[in-house]
């Protein structure tokens, strides 16, 4: 079931879309959101090539030069 909380997400990658279209990219917006619903990094795309998966690696990459963050994200990709 979608939540409020999910549908402010999915709110939020729309407009980080919308901003990347008025830049000239392709429309697509993403975010990392914690267990407890809270945004970790956000970022939509700044090339006219780039998918989304590449975003998403992007937040990932940054997220894992913490290491507390480095090891929870390689756990849950792990299971």
């Amino acid at each position: 079931m979608i939540t409020e909380l999910d549908l402010k997400h999915l709110k939020r990658c729309v407009e980080l879309a919308e901003e990347a279209l008025g830049k000239g990219d392709q429309p697509f917006g993403s975010i990392l959101v914690s267990g407890d619903g809270g945004v970790l990094f956000e970022d939509h795309n700044h090339e006219p090539i780039c998918l989304d998966l590449h975003c998403i690696l992007f937040a990932m990459n940054l997220l894992t030069q913490h290491d507390t963050l480095s090891y929870e994200i390689k756990n849950r990709l792990a299971s």
